[in-house]
């Protein structure tokens, strides 16, 4: 799990699509919230 915040903290630094960033972020929490959804 460290190492996904480390990734997406790298990608914020370098300046990558913040939305995205956060839609894959978002997905992620949502996975983690609901591990039986399907997303």
């Amino acid at each position: 799990m460290a190492a996904v915040l480390i990734l997406v903290l790298i990608l914020f630094l370098t300046g990558r699509a913040s939305y995205g960033i956060a839609n894959v972020v978002h997905k992620m929490l949502v996975k983690a919230d609901n591990p039986n959804a399907i997303q």
